[in-house]
This record gives structure tokens, sequence and C-alpha cells, in this order.
């Protein structure tokens, strides 16, 4: 993941992480890293959407320009 934020042609993807393991030292971890989001399971499904949807939009809206 770190590869992907450290370079121009993909530091823009955002990075969302789904995980049966709650951990907080490892969410920190992560969002250090550059995660947008994470989310351990049982995952909250309205939750998900709206972070997925928020990045969707933000794509759309950048192809425009």
């Amino acid at each position: 993941m770190d590869f992907l934020k450290r370079r121009s042609d993909t530091c823009y993807i955002p990075v969302i992480v789904l995980t049966g393991l709650h951990d907080d030292n490892l969410e920190r971890q992560m969002r250090n890293r550059g995660v947008e989001a994470y989310f351990t399971k049982p995952v909250n499904l309205e939750e998900l959407s709206a972070v997925i949807g928020c990045f969707v939009d933000l794509r759309e809206k950048a192809a425009a320009v």
C-alpha cells in the first residue's frame, strides 16, 4: 500500500481495509500509511456503501474537470 501512496500516478487511489481482525494498533498503523477507511467484520453495509460512494463521487468529479 505504501507503494501506491508514494507514486504520483496511483496516490489518488483510495484504500479501504476490510478485516476480521479487531486490532486498534493495526488500524492506527494502516491509517498512518494512508488508508482512507478501516472496517472490521461484520461490517455495517450502509457505512461501507457510504464510504465507497464518497470515492466514486470524487472520481466522477475529477474526470469531469
